[in-house]
């Protein structure tokens, strides 16, 4: 759960509503929920148990998320995994991402990657130069 000043700081930072931060936050807990389910069916293993995981832990499979993600839904997999590479590789305030090995069966998408890209994708929320970088990104890989 986030305090009331983080909920805050999402709303200013993101341009979003108290109701989009809970609304995003809930779909991202339901998939790091179905993440481990799909996970376990799949043999893949967990480095450790949900209970001792803590916020920042979190997340959910990137394979998992490129093949079930809601909001990217309409694109191919091998795009998806573009996207998020791309995102890793943004230097600018918006999308805040470090990177993201998507080979990597340990891969996670965490709650700040989850959100960035929601507000890229879904909301729309990106200033347009940060936009023209992102693709920029995920142009350089071809």
């Amino acid at each position: 759960m986030f305090t009331n000043q983080e909920i805050q700081k999402i709303c200013e930072d993101h341009n979003l509503n108290r109701g989009d931060v809970y609304k995003i936050r809930t779909a991202f807990g339901s998939m790091c929920q179905m993440s481990e389910t799909w996970m376990t069916s799949q043999g893949i293993p967990q480095r450790s148990e949900r209970s001792a995981l803590s916020s920042s832990e979190l997340g959910i499979n990137v394979d998992y998320f490129v093949k079930n993600c809601w909001y990217l839904k309409g694109s191919k997999e091998n795009i998806n995994r573009r996207l998020l590479t791309a995102a890793g590789k943004s230097n600018n305030s918006f999308i805040i991402l470090i990177g993201l090995d998507v080979n990597s069966q340990s891969a996670k998408v965490t709650w700040p990657i989850f959100l960035d890209l929601y507000c890229t994708f879904v909301g729309g929320l990106v200033e347009k130069s940060q936009l023209i970088r992102f693709w920029q990104k995920f142009f350089d890989e071809l």
